[in-house]
This record gives structure tokens, sequence and C-alpha cells, in this order.
């Protein structure tokens, strides 16, 4: 599925329901984690870059700090994971 995914492009956005079980194998992920970010964020997205072999993971979250002053705003988290 990552063929015909990054097929003719350097990277993309994809959700965790979208890779096949030898795929998240080939990553240094539990399949439990990947469940519980798409269950838990349906904005998480997974990024692929094709040169470097990483697949990164971005979850959108939500201010909640009282005392941060974007309290309720968005921002993005990001965590790279390399294939075996």
């Amino acid at each position: 599925m990552l063929k015909q995914l990054f097929a003719g492009s350097q990277a993309t956005f994809y959700h965790a329901d979208d890779l096949e079980d030898d795929e998240v194998k080939q990553l240094d992920i539990p399949k439990s984690f990947i469940n519980d970010v798409n269950d838990e964020n349906e904005a998480a997205r997974w990024h692929y870059s094709k040169n470097d072999e990483i697949l990164t993971l971005f979850i959108d979250a939500v201010v909640a700090d009282n005392d941060v002053p974007s309290q309720g705003a968005y921002h993005t988290e990001s965590v790279a994971f390399w294939f075996k």
C-alpha cells in the first residue's frame, strides 16, 4: 500500500487505518499505539518521507492551560518514526 500511496510523490498524508499489517511490522510502533491514536484523535495524520524512510505522526491538540493566552487554540505536535 505504501508503494501505491507514494508512487511519483515525495510524501503524502494518510490515516492509520490505511496501513497494512506488514507495513506496521516495519515500524517501531506498537499496533495498539496506532489504534489508540486513531481512535482518540481523528485529526491524526501520518506523513511519509520516501527519501529518508521516516514516518511522522502529526496530532492536532487543543491548548487547555488557563495560563496560556492561546487557550482553546489548536497546535500540532509531531513524532518521527524510522523504518527498520
